[in-house]
């Protein structure tokens, strides 16, 4: 199976899901809205780190006002308008239904090289299946790269693991504890080494619109450069799919409530008050 799929133009949002479900790995190149929110993004960083070149400022922090300068940046980013009505712009450009669909938070996230010493929770991510977090099967990934990456400093998919099952510790992962209680993970992740056989390592330019499930098993690269990578990430889930019960097939997946509260409507905000019915069949 061929994973990877480039396109230059958005899809229905019955042809997104239908792609992102069967494991298709979507690059939407030339999408406005997300050039002009990379953009945004990157006047942000450079605000967080005047006069120096964001993908280097870790040479002239310490971790902590590092991280200090980081949080600033996330959060400013995480609350600006413009932003946002880029990021949900860009979703409708890709094919996603606006009338339908949820999201969850705008987040740009920067993983310098070597973390040691940041505090829990920061940069490097370890494999894991979002799924396995969200309890929603037919939730689809965002992603795009603030500055040019290359292959030791992006985000890695392990496609040999769509049908194949991993050890984990989902079961039973409790998200309201998370960051709480020091023996909950932040989140669940994979237990033994991946199969890396046809692992796809993203090395897309900015600008550059990248979708996939959440279902596929994925990570950071550990950052073996010397500069940071930046990056931007959300997460999106329509209704309608989950009405009809279409989405990824839950291979290692453990008893996780499905977390719903972490997303709101595109375009007003709205809260999903209850999970649908499923269509019935005929």
């Amino acid at each position: 199976m061929i994973w990877l799929e480039r396109r230059s133009l958005g899809a229905t949002h019955k042809e997104l899901s239908e792609a992102i479900f069967a494991g298709r790995i979507l690059c939407f190149e030339g999408l406005e809205p997300v050039r002009d929110l990379v953009a945004v993004a990157r006047r942000y960083a450079r605000s967080a780190f005047p006069n120096i070149d964001p993908v280097t400022a870790h040479q002239s922090f310490g971790k902590e006002e590092y991280a200090a300068r980081y949080d600033g940046l996330r959060q400013s980013f995480l609350n600006d308008e413009q932003a946002n009505g880029l990021a949900e712009a860009a979703l409708a450009a890709a094919g996603v239904d606006q009338e339908t669909s949820y999201r969850d938070a705008l987040v740009v996230r920067v993983s310098p090289p070597d973390m040691a010493g940041y505090r829990r929770g920061y940069g490097t991510v370890p494999p894991h299946r979002d799924s396995w977090g969200s309890g929603i099967m037919c939730q689809i990934n965002w992603w795009l790269p603030v500055f040019p990456v290359t292959r030791e400093r992006t985000l890695a998919i392990f496609p040999a693991h769509w049908t194949k099952r991993i050890e984990n510790d989902s079961d039973g992962w409790n998200w309201r504890r998370a960051g709480k209680d020091p023996d909950v993970p932040l989140l669940p992740t994979a237990g033994p080494q991946p199969d890396r056989s046809g692992e796809i390592r993203l090395v897309v330019e900015p600008g550059t619109l990248v979708a996939f499930s959440a279902a596929h098993l994925h990570a950071s690269v550990a950052n073996t450069t010397h500069h940071a990578r930046f990056s931007c990430e959300i997460r999106t889930f329509s209704h309608d799919d989950l009405r009809l019960e279409r989405g990824a097939p839950n291979i290692d997946g453990g008893s996780v409530s499905p977390a719903f509260s972490w997303f709101r409507r595109l375009g007003d905000g709205a809260k999903l008050s209850r999970a649908p019915a499923p269509a019935r069949r005929r």
